[in-house]
């Protein structure tokens, strides 16, 4: 089977579970995190030293060696950067939901 390479945006709440179980699996590999805080890039680079880390989302939508970009962000950014990776030509998983609702009508805000 070949191998899938991931990026993962967001590296706060649920991005360690994403990228510690895209780890064990040894049908993927994480090439890179993107997050917007140095702190939570320091976390990555210190417990895995072979993942490229950035604060640039467009870094992981631009490198050819991904194919598949986890999202684990606020969900007022899951619509966008979807949006984005899917354009790249990247395959998507998004944390849930994919979009926020406005709770009077019942349909997404983006």
């Amino acid at each position: 089977m070949e191998t899938i390479n991931i990026g993962v945006i967001g590296y706060g709440y649920w991005g360690p579970n994403l990228v510690r179980n895209f780890a064990d699996i040894p049908e993927t590999q994480v090439i890179a995190v993107s997050d917007r805080k140095p702190q939570c890039l320091a976390k990555v680079q210190a417990r895995y030293l072979n993942i490229q880390v950035t604060t640039n989302t467009q870094d992981l939508f631009e490198n050819p060696k991904i194919d598949a970009i986890a999202i684990a962000t606020p969900v007022s950014t899951h619509f966008d950067l979807a949006l984005a990776a899917l354009q790249a030509g990247k395959h998507v998983l998004v944390s849930k939901p994919l979009t926020e609702t406005n709770v009077r009508t019942g349909f997404a805000t983006d």
